[in-house]
């Protein structure tokens, strides 16, 4: 592959990568859980969205930034164990979302 190639393509993951901030409060997190699940250090990443977290797989997640940069989806919401991309209302199979105020408060 030619140098110039390379840079490139790493320029444009790189730029997928950083699309996150706009979808997700804790981007900063998840693009580090994500380099250390491709290095087998990890298996969950939690992403946040309006006081509320939800666990999904490395695999899903790398498919958010670039639908994301590609504009094939324009906003993430999430109210209950509902996540919302766009319009289009995705239930998601482990049922593990949570309302972080309310979890706080049920730890006292």
């Amino acid at each position: 592959m030619r140098l110039s190639t390379a840079v490139a393509r790493a320029s444009r993951k790189v730029k997928e990568a950083l699309s996150t901030r706009h979808l997700f409060d804790n981007w900063h997190s998840l693009i580090v859980g994500y380099v250390l699940a491709k290095l087998g250090l990890k298996n969950v990443l939690k992403g946040k969205i309006k006081g509320y977290v939800f666990e999904m797989s490395p695999d899903v997640f790398k498919w958010f930034p670039f639908w994301y940069s590609h504009r094939l989806v324009r906003y993430i919401d999430c109210v209950g164990s509902t996540l919302i991309l766009d319009d289009v209302r995705v239930r998601l199979a482990s049922g593990v979302v949570y309302d972080v105020k309310a979890f706080a408060e049920a730890l006292g």
